[in-house]
């Protein structure tokens, strides 16, 4: 067996109220919420499942739903794993984010079609082996306390923007903290600015793109949303120490030689 194998893919909308009952079963079952809300039990407690939640939940877990609005929509995915390729067997929330989004986005177009090709169902279950690593890495992370919560939830916010622009403010408002609190406990626990780190993520962003992307310069400072190729510049040089297109053509002769 691969290390993930697929059992099953499907679209579900509830247009009543009603729930299903406590039940376990031996394979893992990751719940993507469409539409919501959606009332969940397990064993370690209640929970409610809004729209671009998801849930991962192991073999053996005692689990009941729970619609009581009428339209709730979402997809089911029910899987087999090797051990080996599984984070911990717990229970696994991962809040709505710009992944959760191209996630659902990605099994929405797979699970209109009626019968999943071979490939389809290779490329369901590579995500799905994706997925469990990302969560296990993420474990391994939280034991060591070489990353705090924080922390964590800052740099993923940051990453997920792809090199977009997000203010200090912004990530505050999301995140329910005042500004000044985020970048005091950011600082503290990092031992970098907020600031800084958003810089640096996206200089390094224009770096990747300059490297391997076709675009030409002003198209990477549209991408990354600057509003012109001259603040762009400005901001690449101070922090890689030369301008773009010096950066692009020592790294393409260094190709060449």
């Amino acid at each position: 067996m691969n290390a993930v194998n697929l059992l099953i893919l499907e679209k579900m909308r509830k247009s009543d109220t009603g729930r299903i009952p406590v039940h376990a079963h031996p394979f893992w079952q990751l719940e993507l919420a469409l539409g919501g809300p959606i009332g969940v039990w397990l064993d370690s407690g209640q929970d409610v499942l809004q729209e671009g939640d998801m849930l991962l939940i192991p073999p053996g877990t005692d689990h009941a739903f729970l619609y009581e609005k009428l339209d709730c929509a979402w997809i089911t995915i029910k899987f087999e794993c090797e051990p080996r390729a599984v984070p911990e067997p717990k229970v696994h929330r991962l809040p709505r984010s710009r992944l959760n989004e191209k996630w659902m986005s990605l099994m929405e177009t797979i699970v209109s079609e009626p019968v999943l090709t071979r490939a389809e169902k290779m490329f369901v279950e590579g995500l799905l082996q994706a997925l469990c690593r990302h969560l296990a890495e993420r474990e391994a992370v939280q034991e060591t306390g070489s990353e705090h919560p924080l922390v964590r939830s800052v740099t993923d916010r940051v990453r997920e923007q792809g090199g977009r622009p997000v203010s200090i403010g912004q990530l505050a408002e999301e995140m329910g903290y005042t500004r000044g609190y985020l970048s005091a406990q950011f600082r503290t626990a990092s031992g970098e600015s907020l600031k800084s780190f958003i810089d640096r993520t996206r200089l390094d962003k224009a770096k990747e793109l300059l490297l391997y992307s076709e675009s030409v310069i002003a198209e990477v400072a549209e991408s990354l949303g600057f509003k012109d190729l001259f603040s762009f510049s400005r901001f690449f040089k101070k922090g890689a120490g030369v301008s773009p297109r010096a950066f692009r053509q020592r790294h393409r002769l260094r190709e060449q030689g």
